[in-house]
């Protein structure tokens, strides 16, 4: 673009003209505003060649052009305008756009002002009030008519629905309908259509041609009619029904579409729902449909009808799978699957066996109310499955039960990392069976962890070289108890020692067994009575004692602090506190009785 120079001179060197220039601007004679250029259809999306015109202003000989996006100029199109530009007829000024300078489908701004130059200075004059003009769109960009189809016979004559489509940008659509070609006469007419479509809903004559067209407007500007479409209505005779369907199926007879019968004919109806869904009911003209709600029915053709098949998703269903350990079942809804609709909430009741005890629903409880209640709820939103689970009477564990053990070792081997310390944690309990989680940890800092079952009926467990860490609960002195790797062991006594902070009765068992490399090796353990949880265990031989003793756990809680001394202690002191009182007791008593307060008679 070439820079305008805008010069200061004085006014007795302008003089008059200055003020003709300063106060005019020039008139713009066309295209006229709003005018819509075609746009070039062998090119690029552009505009054909056009010119612009204007009357001279004075005795202008030079003007300056612009083109633009808004009414404001701030967006000016720079390959489109020019500036001191010199019109081959100065007294008719014109400006030639050539092919494809503006892009089609595109409103532009123009604007011309006057610039003197004939003395060999330039004094620029007032820009012209700016013109709209739009750029169009290509014949095969144009819209272009879908339905009725052109020369279409027996549209029905009311509810006709109309259709029309393109590859263009347009805002806005008028409809006109006639049953004249020249339009000359019309029968409905439609303005301002945001879609492309539309439905006559009047009532048209029978037998009769029509005509109907569209035009499409963007931001205001007319910038495409259609061609001409032509139908025909069916005869008198015959009635029109028109055949749809909501997502979800299909109508299959007969057929998706809009077909003439004889008046009073009787029509199949067969409706297939697609996977997932159902078949709820016709509606629409239905008065003459032999059953609504079958998906399989007949219509009876009394006028020009609409029907619609409607398909719905069905309420959605899950499964819910119910069991039960041994040593009990579940009474409601019982055991065994079941289906639900999504939502629904199920009432569960769990029934414990003698000599055993319910200790909670297990599996897919997150939408149990209540997972430690024999009777509660679960609410359907998937498929579930579920376990009432029942454990002995005797089984005092439950699952979240964990032990932490120290480790101390004498005589290791120089340089090989040694145990520090092992936990327990029960993970899940189903009927006598656990799922213990044993963690090892090293000297090192190394960790090893493993999850076994054990049988808490039996006893044993072994994890990681350790065996023996669990035996049934309440054994006595003389009672057999299966050991992971030594079958069958005896209890030889019961004793209380500290264990965790917390006084416990415990029974015990040693082993002594001669080991390769390693000689005569001397095992000791001891298991808390009451849950049959490993405390205490030792393993000595010629070169190496290991001693494992059981430091926290959260299976019972430590006794309160007595200031360092056990509490036995304490017992002791008592005892003797009230043996020393009761001595000075029977001594001052004694001494009373020895020396009298008053002489004895006759003395």
């Amino acid at each position: 673009m070439a820079r305008v120079f805008s010069l200061i001179i004085p006014a007795s060197v302008a003089g008059a003209d200055e003020d003709c220039y300063a106060e005019n601007a020039p008139e713009l004679i066309g295209p006229l505003d709003g005018y819509v250029i075609s746009a070039d259809p062998s090119g690029e999306c552009g505009n054909v060649p056009f010119a612009l015109t204007w009357d001279r202003l004075c005795d202008a000989s030079h003007y300056d052009i612009q083109f633009a996006l808004d009414h404001y100029f701030d967006s000016i199109v720079e390959g489109a305008s020019e500036i001191n530009y010199l019109p081959p007829e100065i007294e008719t000024p014109s400006y030639w756009v050539e092919a494809s300078t503006l892009s089609c489908e595109t409103k532009y701004y123009w604007r011309v002002r006057a610039v003197k130059t004939d003395t060999g200075q330039a004094i620029q004059g007032m820009w012209s009030y700016p013109r709209e003009l739009i750029v169009g769109v290509r014949p095969d960009r144009g819209v272009y008519l879908v339905a009725p189809e052109h020369g279409v016979m027996d549209i029905p004559v009311t509810n006709v629905k109309f259709a029309w489509d393109s590859e263009a940008t347009f805002d806005e659509y008028d409809w006109v309908l006639s049953p004249y070609s020249d339009f000359s006469s019309l029968v409905h007419t439609a303005t301002d259509l945001t879609t492309g479509e539309y439905t006559f809903t009047g009532t048209l004559e029978y037998d009769t041609v029509y005509f109907w067209q569209v035009e499409a407007f963007w931001d205001g500007a007319l910038v495409w009619v259609t061609s001409i479409g032509t139908f025909c209505t069916l005869a008198e005779g015959l009635r029109s029904l028109t055949v749809s369907s909501t997502a979800g199926g299909l109508v299959t007879t007969p057929g998706e579409e809009t077909n003439t019968y004889e008046l009073g004919e009787v029509i199949n109806l067969v409706a297939e729902p697609e996977d997932g869904y159902r078949f709820v009911r016709w509606t629409g003209d239905v008065s003459t449909v032999g059953n609504v709600n079958a998906a399989s029915t007949n219509i009876t053709m009394q006028d020009n009808l609409f029907i619609t098949a409607n398909f719905a998703i069905p309420p959605i269903e899950y499964n819910l799978s119910i069991a039960s350990t041994a040593g009990g079942n579940v009474t409601t809804p019982r055991e065994g699957v079941f289906s639900y609709k999504k939502g629904t909430s199920v009432n569960l009741s769990a029934q414990p066996e003698e000599d055993y005890r319910f200790v909670g629903w297990i599996g897919d409880v997150d939408n149990v109310a209540d997972v430690n209640a024999t009777s509660t709820t679960i609410s359907i939103d998937g498929d579930y499955s579920i376990k009432a689970n029942f454990v002995a009477s005797f089984v005092s564990i439950r699952a979240g039960d964990w032990v932490k053990y120290e480790c101390n070792v004498e005589g290791w081997f120089a340089g090989q990392p040694r145990p520090e310390w092992f936990g327990l944690e029960f993970i899940s309990i189903e009927g006598t069976i656990a799922n213990v989680l044993f963690t090892l940890n090293m000297s090192d800092g190394t960790e090893q962890s493993v999850t076994v079952p054990v049988d808490l009926g039996e006893g044993g467990g072994e994890a990681l070289g350790l065996t023996g860490f669990i035996v049934p609960p309440n054994l006595s002195k003389g009672d057999s108890v299966y050991i992971s790797g030594y079958e069958d062991a005896t209890i030889e006594g019961e004793t209380t020692r500290t264990y965790a902070g917390a006084r416990r009765k415990v029974v015990h068992w040693s082993f002594s067994e001669s080991v390769p490399y390693q000689g005569e090796v001397q095992l000791k353990n001891y298991w808390d009575k009451e849950t049959g949880v490993m405390v205490e265990a030792s393993a000595t031989s010629e070169d190496v004692t290991i001693t494992s003793k059981a430091i926290e756990t959260n299976m019972w809680e430590a006794a309160p602090p007595t200031n360092g001394i056990e509490w036995w202690l304490w017992v002791v002191v008592a005892v003797a506190v009230v043996a020393v009182a009761f001595v000075v007791y029977r001594l001052k008593k004694r001494k009373t009785h020895a020396i009298p307060t008053t002489p004895p008679d006759g003395n």
